[in-house]
């Protein structure tokens, strides 16, 4: 749906709720002829008929997860950013949760971008101050991909920089930030001697146990750009070989890189990705790889498509691990979901590109990426799109327990990149909607949103509550996501 057509929509519901609030007559027809060009909007308007008594409410509303409802989080951008974007999530406990990304300051001719952190501390996001290491003020490139939790004060990002190499360039190198409880701090980690090496995914074991993963350009006469699997063991990093299973070495899709990475034990850890440099994987190659204590070693799935990305993969055991990203063939970009029983790997379908896991039993997983996704042991089902937002995409999923997930991305706000995040809840808890603070979102909830929505009511809790989009605004566009919350009730 075009961003004109919501404004029109939220104008017209703001009419209607806004001749409720003056008790004004409303008669059948004229919500009847409310100009609805959206499925989203088809359900608030048979909902609007049930609060104004006409006819009862019975579509199913949106924002329900399997086990709960998904709330869309007010979350900030840094001052005078002009684009940001959420690439990951870390949920340790429900009021303990970290979200890191990029943001870029356009200014003239330059354009620096900056890493974020944002901790989120039960009620609200909080930007937390990291290191920005840069070679100049002006070509400064700081941006966080990953980041992964053993605990409170032990907490793991990654991502790339620009700075001087070994080789005298300054150029995008790998960045690894650790926070101990109290700051962040950009550890001392090896680089390679040519610029082009990031990383893009973390996995943390134990406190002398975190790998991280991604890709560097090597300098050699033959053999194409390489994956980084690098192991910190309490004091040092080193770089861990990884088999090489591209033979491309120039053009589009060449080299071989890693994304993501999943530990079911310090001996068995799987890793996977594409080509290097952001690139997609060419038909016949799969960049899935086993570490056994030892070695990396690869071991081959599907690969449909002219292209495709692996950018996620979780594990429940030796014999039930998942992959998930993304494929090109001949009739578009088409989710990738792969399935490994322990001998081999097996596609199954799925609705939408993977970009994370998070998994609580072989029946109960759920990927993020063009949707929220939940596998219930037969088939993955959409479960979730967000329609309140303009173009949501969720990079990051991480759960803090049980029906309590935390996923990170970008919407869009006047045709501009900034940071989304959602949190799923049980249903019956939570607060969005809930402006008379009672537990529950219900009719009473009603004349106060319709009072926030007109400026009446400028109480900064009530305000808070009555962003069902979290845009930070309150606004049209709202209206649905307090029907979907008054229709769960």
């Amino acid at each position: 749906m075009e961003i004109e057509e919501r404004d029109q929509e939220g104008s017209f519901f703001k009419e209607l709720l806004l001749r409720l609030h003056h008790s004004t007559t409303i008669k059948t027809n004229e919500v009847d002829e409310m100009k609805i060009v959206s499925p989203q909007l088809l359900r608030i308007k048979v909902c609007v008929w049930a609060i104004l008594g006409l006819a009862p409410c019975s579509i199913a509303a949106a924002g329900n997860g399997s086990c709960g409802i998904w709330d869309v989080i007010p979350t900030p951008n840094s001052a005078n950013a002009t684009q940001s974007v959420i690439r990951d999530v870390a949920a340790i406990t429900p009021t303990d949760v970290w979200a890191v990304g990029g943001f870029t300051i356009t200014n003239g001719g330059s354009s620096p971008t900056y890493a974020f952190a944002l901790h989120w501390n039960g009620s609200t996001w909080v930007e937390i101050p990291t290191p920005q290491p840069t070679s100049c003020p002006t070509c400064t490139h700081v941006t966080l991909w990953a980041v992964d939790a053993l605990g409170p004060n032990d907490v793991w990002a990654c991502g790339e920089k620009f700075v001087q190499g070994p080789g005298g360039s300054p150029g995008t190198h790998i960045l690894v930030m650790h926070w101990n409880g109290s700051s962040w701090t950009a550890m001392n980690t090896p680089i390679q001697a040519a610029a082009g090496d990031v990383l893009y995914g973390v996995e943390a074991i134990a406190p002398n146990d975190v790998w991280f993963f991604g890709d560097y350009i090597y300098q050699g006469p033959t053999t194409s750009d390489r994956a980084i699997a690098l192991h910190y063991d309490g004091s040092n990093f080193t770089f861990v070989p990884v088999p090489s299973v591209n033979p491309q070495t120039s053009g589009f899709g060449d080299g071989n890189g890693l994304r993501a990475g999943f530990a079911l034990a310090s001996n068995d850890i799987w890793a996977v990705g594409a080509a290097s440099d952001g690139d997609s994987m060419p038909a016949g190659h799969s960049q899935i790889q086993h570490w056994n204590g030892s070695t990396w070693q690869n071991v081959p799935g599907p690969t449909p498509g002219d292209f495709h990305d692996l950018n996620a993969v979780v594990a429940l055991a030796p014999n039930d691990v998942w992959a998930g990203g993304e494929y090109v063939g001949a009739s578009g970009n088409h989710g990738l979901a792969l399935h490994y029983n322990g001998s081999s790997w097996t596609q199954v379908p799925v609705a939408a590109g993977i970009q994370d896991f998070v998994a609580f039993a072989s029946d109960d997983i759920y990927a993020a990426g063009g949707a929220i996704m939940h596998w219930d042991g037969a088939s993955w089902s959409v479960v979730e799109t967000f329609p309140q937002v303009v173009g949501a995409t969720e990079t990051g999923l991480s759960a803090a327990g049980p029906c309590d997930l935390w996923t990170g991305g970008r919407q869009l706000i006047n045709d501009m990149v900034f940071n989304f995040s959602a949190h799923l809840r049980p249903a019956g808890t939570g607060n969005a909607g809930d402006l008379d603070a009672d537990g529950d979102v219900d009719q009473a909830d009603l004349p106060l949103f319709i009072n926030v929505l007109l400026g009446i009511d400028t109480d900064s809790g009530h305000v808070s509550r009555s962003d069902m989009n979290g845009d930070t605004q309150v606004n049209g566009r709202d209206i649905g996501g307090l029907v979907a919350e008054l229709t769960n009730g």
